[in-house]
């Protein structure tokens, strides 16, 4: 069953980026199980427990991979560990407040202030915890990783109200439903549930089971990972693919897709940039490849569902970056971590 394991994985894992779009293809022409995955109306799942569960089974897996001793090691990476925080929300931020003010410039209809708005969100929300999954495959640093998660969460009651809003005022929109530090604490409630405890649990697992065994079903935990991984991509493609092949607007639609690719184009390379200047090794250029670059936009979905009176184009740029994103990992797994360097 092991040696099944590791050659489905590697086969996978091998041609992950197809896959990838396989799911998103399936997202967009069969969404039906991915409706039901995330408790959309009349779905007979309630709240979306069940998106969230797979969430929180990633963070699980993430500790379950994460040797406590290696903690020690974040001493000596504090300031590596400080800069990719930082960075990881001022750099998309400043992306963020351009398009801003390319839509007041140019006096663009509101479904597209209402579009950055969302990528304002994308902007704000902490590093996914999908990227635990993404570093652990590409035997990345999960010290690293999960500092960055921790980091970034605890630091996101802050931003999910400073980002937005300085948006929000450059583009006169009124769009909150009620205090805008009800985002805050939305966001402190969802990731304290779905990411903080599910990887702690996941790092209390594995010193209960020990860490010998937990070697013994590596391969099991990557093969489950890609999984979960590829069913969540799946599911949130289900979201929003099948209205846009419905009803594509178009100057929506150029601002969502240009917005969510900018944002990937400056936070991966900016990633690869912070990891030459810092000369760290091949396990935390991943950790911050995947950390800098990915967004827990699942977070996102939840408070603007919860915060804004009219979410419905809020939400697009949120999902549309999450497939981004992961098409990006992809990439960079496939032909930058992948790839000798000289």
């Amino acid at each position: 069953m092991r040696s099944a394991a590791v050659t489905l994985y590697r086969l996978v894992h091998r041609h992950l980026l197809w896959c990838l779009i396989l799911a998103y293809a399936a997202g967009a022409l069969w969404p039906q199980l991915g409706q039901w995955i995330r408790g959309a109306p009349g779905s007979g799942v309630s709240s979306g427990w069940l998106l969230k569960a797979m969430l929180a089974m990633l963070l699980v897996n993430a500790g379950l991979g994460l040797d406590v001793k290696r903690l020690r090691q974040l001493r000596e990476r504090w300031a590596v560990l400080v800069a990719a925080v930082c960075v990881s929300v001022v750099v998309p931020g400043l992306v963020v407040l351009i398009f801003a003010g390319l839509v007041v410039a140019w006096a663009m209809p509101d479904p597209a202030g209402a579009t950055v708005i969302g990528l304002a969100i994308v902007a704000a929300m902490p590093v996914a915890g999908s990227s635990t999954a993404w570093s652990q495959n590409a035997d990345g640093d999960m010290a690293l990783t999960l500092a960055l998660v921790f980091g970034s969460t605890l630091l996101s009651p802050l931003t999910a109200i400073v980002v937005p809003l300085a948006t929000v005022s450059l583009l006169r929109v009124e769009s909150f439903a009620g205090s805008p530090f009800s985002m805050s604490q939305a966001a402190a409630l969802f990731l304290s549930l779905w990411v903080i405890c599910p990887a702690v649990g996941g790092v209390i697992l594995r010193s209960v089971i020990g860490p010998d065994r937990i070697e013994r079903y590596k391969p099991l935990i990557k093969l489950a990972n890609l999984t979960n991984l590829l069913l969540l991509n799946y599911a949130n493609a289900s979201l929003s693919l099948p209205a846009v092949l419905r009803d594509p607007r178009p100057m929506q639609l150029v601002v969502a897709v240009s917005g969510t690719v900018a944002l990937a184009l400056v936070a991966f390379p900016a990633a690869g940039f912070l990891a030459r200047t810092c000369r760290v090794g091949a396990p935390q250029r991943a950790s911050l490849y995947f950390g800098m670059g990915m967004k827990n936009n699942g977070a996102g979905l939840v408070l603007v569902s919860t915060t804004f009176a009219l979410p419905g184009p809020i939400l697009l740029p949120i999902i549309i970056y999450n497939i981004v994103q992961h098409l990006a990992a992809a990439v960079i797994d496939r032909f930058v971590l992948r790839t000798p360097r000289h």
